[in-house]
């Protein structure tokens, strides 16, 4: 289970593409991953963070992505920048 939150954190902080059911998937990883301690996401809510990544969220979000592929590319981006920040 360690591994798999593991995972899905590093895929969340450096994948290029993600459709809206594997960011759903892969936050459930990292909300356990919370729960267990094993991860800070500090001040990242896991919920917003898929509300603000719905297709909807991702055009008012980045003002751009007009295609499913667009917002699959826009999404990625967007969750690498919040997660990343975190670290600053």
């Amino acid at each position: 289970m360690e591994d798999t939150i593991y995972r899905s954190y590093a895929i969340l902080k450096a994948a290029r593409t993600l459709s809206e059911k594997e960011l759903a998937s892969l936050v459930v990883n990292l909300k356990i991953g919370v729960l267990l301690g094993l991860i800070e996401l500090g001040s990242v809510n896991a919920d917003e963070l898929v509300m603000m990544c719905s297709p909807l969220g991702i055009v008012r979000n980045t003002h751009c992505a007009d295609t499913p592929a667009e917002r699959d590319v826009a999404r990625a981006a967007f969750v690498r920048k919040i997660l990343n920040e975190k670290e600053g």
